[in-house]
């Protein structure tokens, strides 16, 4: 990030982030605050952008696929549950795999087995994340829920303008000839005669019409 005389150049953190912690960690930076109330899921992390430390805490992040709750991750470690969006009764798709991403960011070494305390308690958070989002996997149904984002009175930052648009068929032909291209290059890639039918097309195609 670049933000001169406030972040520091040449900072090298190695604290891991998640496109939730945008929200509260700019709204911080902005001293916008946040609406009370309102279940947030990122972290701020505005100690990271502006002094290059971080301390607030492990960074909880847990993965789903569809519905099915696969992964939890807390500071080096990482857990996998259960693999797939979907619940297959034929299959079980549930697994146990710990990896310590610090020391094997490739997770090639599977720590289960040395290392029971941190799966149980991944296992306890785990449990509360399904309870309060659900998880198919364990059919356990969600107790709350996120709430969608309103703004009052919103504005978009583009708008619409009936002179930048392009003309449809102009905009159809335009393909057209494009297709065209890509058949005779196909049929013909060594014809010189097919060759000056493709300079013609591509200088009939880079032509708009005129408004």
């Amino acid at each position: 990030m670049y933000w001169p005389g406030t972040i520091k150049s040449g900072q090298n953190v190695s604290s891991i982030t998640h496109a939730l912690d945008l929200l509260p960690t700019l709204c911080n930076i902005a001293e916008v605050e946040l609406k009370k109330g309102r279940k947030i899921d990122g972290v701020d992390r505005s100690n990271i952008l502006l002094h290059g430390n971080d301390n607030s805490g492990p960074n909880e992040f847990y993965f789903y696929s569809g519905k099915c709750l696969n992964v939890v991750q807390i500071g080096d470690w990482k857990l996998h549950v259960y693999q797939g969006p979907h619940v297959d009764p034929e299959e079980d798709n549930r697994i146990s795999e710990l990896y310590n991403l610090k020391e094997d960011i490739g997770e090639t070494i599977n720590r289960a087995e040395t290392h029971p305390e941190i799966i149980a308690e991944f296992l306890k958070k785990l449990t509360v994340m399904r309870t309060e989002l659900e998880d198919r996997v364990t059919y356990t149904s969600r107790s709350s829920k996120r709430s969608i984002g309103r703004v009052e009175n919103p504005k978009t930052l583009t708008d619409y303008r009936e002179e930048r648009s392009v003309d449809q068929s102009w905009s159809i032909g335009h393909v057209s000839r494009r297709n065209q291209m890509v058949s005779l290059i196909r049929r013909h890639r060594d014809d010189t005669e097919t060759n000056e039918q493709l300079i013609q097309i591509a200088e009939n195609s880079a032509t708009a019409p005129s408004s």
